[in-house]
């Protein structure tokens, strides 16, 4: 469970850094390279699948309390896209 506001940020932060690597990755035609990483690489597919239970385990509605109370403005699409994205998973 995330305790404090700075768990929040970096698993945001993680997971935004994560996205952007493989979608570029994926975009340069390296999806089997991915695949056989996933499959012969412990650390790397540990690492994708505690970033996938942290947010299967999320709750869109906690991020959106936080949004309301501590996010700028500005930022608040951000987190828009991020749960529209996590409900089409």
């Amino acid at each position: 469970m995330l305790c404090h506001i700075h768990d929040l940020t970096y698993w945001l932060q993680l997971l935004y850094v994560l996205l952007l690597v493989l979608q570029e990755l994926v975009g340069e035609g390296k999806l089997e390279l991915l695949q056989e990483m996933y499959r012969e690489w412990p650390f790397f597919q540990v690492t994708l699948d505690m970033v996938e239970m942290v947010f299967a385990k999320a709750d869109p509605r906690v991020s959106l309390l936080y949004e309301e109370h501590l996010v700028s403005k500005d930022l608040v699409p951000f987190g828009d896209n991020l749960r529209r994205w996590a409900s089409g998973c």
